[in-house]
């Protein structure tokens, strides 16, 4: 009986432990490019490994950006390199 206590304890408590260190923080974006216009609201989140910006409108989520070591747009990722000439036509440095 008190291994099952154990069990199920151990069960319950193993999902509560995890801590993730972000910021977060709400912006208002304005974004004016060839491919990309928006003059929107949002929340912006930093950790340790990545930026992650998200857009709202009419309270619907419908833009989001990653970038770690690629650059991810909804879900469609590119190179760093290859982002700014295809959205900012010039090739910038990756950072």
């Amino acid at each position: 009986m008190r291994y099952l206590f154990f069990i199920i304890f151990i069960f319950f408590s193993a999902c509560s432990t995890k801590n993730i260190k972000s910021n977060s923080q709400s912006v208002f974006v304005n974004i004016n490019t060839d491919l990309i216009k928006t003059n929107d609201q949002g929340f912006l989140y930093k950790n340790n490994k990545n930026i992650k910006l998200e857009l709202y409108k009419l309270g619907q989520l419908f833009f989001v950006a990653n970038i770690n070591n690629k650059i991810c747009i909804n879900k469609i990722c590119y190179d760093k390199k290859i982002f700014n000439k295809k959205f900012f036509k010039k090739q910038y440095y990756d950072t």
